[in-house]
């Protein structure tokens, strides 16, 4: 969904139109900081809705549908491919890539972070930057792990994206947990069948 092709966004933009067309241009300019704060709520909460579509638009996970033993999980620049019939784990963060045998990984797990912020009305910007900069901690601790026999990267992170709610409320938590478990799933059928 394109941010300007958003309801809100469009709404943000004709508002002020519309009051100038059915009030006059004495109304929207006697209450300009009025028309300015409510088309700038409008668009801050399409931002937050639009990016978080965005970033649930771009995991993609290929979980073995055509029986063809491949299984796929992309978010942004990561990748985790396993495919059985070559019993190979082919890893991707970023520019830094590598394919590996099955025998050269270790062991998987996967970590979901959340809480410790501070119960708010949301008014106070101290309160909310130290609760934003938990909920980034959080984020950044929470995803799936990844041990290799690799010198040069010895454990990958591969970060997962809820599908449903958000890092912030219990929907999207388990939605995170269901996702992981899922690969944990797909680690013990394909990596440990290989290995006995």
């Amino acid at each position: 969904m394109r941010y300007l092709m958003m309801k809100r966004v469009m709404l943000a933009i004709l508002l002020p139109f519309l009051v100038g067309c059915l009030f006059g241009a004495k109304a929207l300019s006697e209450y300009w900081v009025v028309w300015f704060f409510v088309c700038a709520m409008l668009m801050i909460t399409a931002w937050g809705a639009w990016l978080k579509n965005k970033n649930r638009g771009s995991s993609f996970s290929y979980l073995n549908d055509n029986e063809d033993g491949v299984f796929i999980y992309k978010f942004h620049n990561q990748e985790m491919r396993l495919d059985k019939a070559k019993k190979q784990l082919y890893l991707k963060d970023g520019l830094n890539e590598k394919l590996y045998a099955f025998s050269d990984v270790e062991s998987w797990e996967y970590n979901i972070s959340a809480g410790g912020q501070i119960l708010t009305s949301g008014l106070n910007p101290t309160t909310n930057l130290i609760n934003n900069k938990i909920l980034g901690e959080n984020i950044n601790d929470t995803g799936f792990f990844i041990k290799v026999k690799d010198i040069r990267n010895p454990e990958w992170h591969i970060r997962f994206f809820p599908q449903e709610g958000s890092y912030k409320d219990q929907k999207g938590l388990i939605s995170l947990k269901k996702q992981m478990m899922q690969w944990m799933t797909v680690f013990d059928l394909t990596v440990n069948a290989d290995a006995k």
